[in-house]
């Protein structure tokens, strides 16, 4: 195949030069109209020869390795709104934590993949510094806010000497 590419790319060449030897014309017109011709016929024969089942198996080849592509894709855009949402919920929490004198020290999410294509907070585990008593008031935002339900909220107290107190619930 290589060599029928590398014949006709010569054969161009050649009429390229002859062409732009010989002055504008009526034979200039006639040699050009034969070097189209032989041209086109040395493509066609080169298509005729060709391995198009070889041609086929490389298309469909092709055509799964663009399906596994997509797929990737997606999964990675997934994956990427997820992380974009955590850390909206991180930085939301973070602030009215802040607002109430409550520390955050560590923050993880329970995300649910939705019919309608989004990730919604399912849960949440959440290590913290401050008084219990501005905790449940965060609690209760988060809960009437982001939708994620007092039961699924899980939170950790931490004193000063980085010893866990338990979970407030």
């Amino acid at each position: 195949m290589s060599t029928a590419v590398l014949r006709i790319c010569i054969l161009a060449c050649l009429f390229g030069a002859s062409l732009a030897v010989v002055k504008d014309g009526g034979i200039k017109k006639v040699l050009s109209v034969l070097c189209t011709l032989i041209l086109l016929l040395e493509i066609a024969s080169v298509a005729r020869q060709a391995d198009w089942d070889l041609v086929g198996r490389i298309t469909a080849k092709t055509r799964e390795q663009e399906e596994q592509l997509l797929l990737q894709g997606e999964e990675l855009r997934q994956r990427l709104d997820r992380t974009i949402i955590e850390q909206q919920l991180a930085t939301y929490i973070s602030n009215r934590a802040e607002e109430l004198d409550l520390q955050i020290l560590s923050l993880r999410f329970q995300m649910r993949w939705t019919m309608d294509g989004i990730w919604l907070p399912e849960g949440l585990v959440c290590e913290y510094r401050g008084n219990t008593e501005a905790l449940s008031s965060l609690q209760l935002q988060i809960a009437s806010e982001l939708g994620i339900p007092l039961a699924r909220q899980n939170w950790r107290q931490d004193d000063e000497s980085g010893e866990n107190k338990g979970v407030a619930e």
